[in-house]
């Protein structure tokens, strides 16, 4: 049994998610697969959560990988869901892996958890459920909720690959720092990246494309103060760079997430210059040929 599950980009609600703001997080097609017929020779910490002393399906990542470097869309998230997937499906009457879905969410968060040490749980929720979601944490630490959304229909969104790779668990470590160091001045910051938030997930809703940039610059702003106060590199010099660029022609360039490099997110009401492209070019930010709101885990056919 095989079964192959897509990546994610977290669009809104960076940091604030663990406050208990919305997110709003979409799968993306680059894939990782399980197989069920070979085992690995080295098992991720993840992988050793989940599955204990049982051998765990081999995972595939190389897709969720450009010239060696990491893409940074949740490749340990997406081969945590598929290797669950596939050993839940190859034990299911055939047709009926759609029944597995929530169990393979909770059982992948919760070895993500474990493995991780925390952690919102909404890249969980985008490589099992797919498409668009607006997640929410949960009080009690389980699964966010979440629900399905569509981008507003004049948004455009384009992602692009950073120049370098991120170590999420260090920025979070710094912020996590400044909450517990100076936490008025966190929550001042926090507040505006959530109103942010709140801003963007209600324009999905109203299929707002104004409203969606203003929540979107709205949080940009915010983790450029964040950035300030904690020394968490959120925003590299070249996102910093960019972000003029794409402001002249009216449109937003955010993190991916914490940031940090990784994945560069470009929200706008028409697509970039050609001038523009190029000038982001110029800051070693390549284009990703990556689709939005893809499904979730499957099997795959073929």
């Amino acid at each position: 049994m095989r079964a192959r599950a897509p990546g994610k980009v977290v669009l809104s609600g960076a940091y604030v998610v663990l406050d208990g703001a919305p997110a709003v997080v979409a799968s993306v097609s680059a894939y990782a697969v399980a197989d069920t017929s070979r085992h690995p020779r080295r098992v991720s910490p993840e992988l050793a959560a989940a599955f204990g002393d049982a051998p765990p399906p081999v995972v595939d990542t190389r897709a969720m990988r450009r010239r060696g470097q990491k893409l940074g869309v949740g490749s340990s998230s997406a081969a945590t869901v598929a290797a669950i997937a596939a050993d839940r499906w190859s034990r299911l009457t055939p047709g009926h892996p759609d029944r597995e879905r929530g169990s393979i969410a909770r059982a992948a968060y919760a070895a993500h958890r474990a493995a991780q040490g925390g952690g919102s749980g909404i890249d969980v929720v985008a490589c099992t459920f797919g498409g668009v979601r607006v997640c929410r944490r949960t009080i009690d630490g389980a699964l966010p909720r979440h629900e399905a959304a569509s981008l507003p229909g004049g948004l455009v969104t384009r992602l692009f690959s950073c120049p370098e790779s991120a170590r999420t668990s260090a920025l979070v470590g710094r912020v996590r720092a400044l909450r517990d160091d100076r936490p008025e001045l966190y929550a001042d910051v926090m507040s505006e990246a959530a109103l942010g938030a709140e801003a963007f997930a209600s324009a999905l809703a109203a299929g707002d494309v104004d409203a969606a940039l203003r929540g979107a610059g709205a949080q940009r702003a915010a983790m450029v103060r964040l950035q300030e106060a904690s020394g968490a590199l959120i925003l590299p010099d070249y996102m910093l760079r960019g972000h003029a660029l794409t402001a002249a022609e009216g449109a937003v360039l955010a993190q991916a997430g914490a940031g940090g490099g990784d994945v560069a997110i470009y929200f706008g009401a028409s697509a970039p210059s050609d001038t523009t492209r190029r000038a982001l070019a110029a800051l070693g930010l390549a284009p990703l040929s990556l689709t939005l709101g893809v499904d979730g885990v499957h099997e795959p056919r073929g």
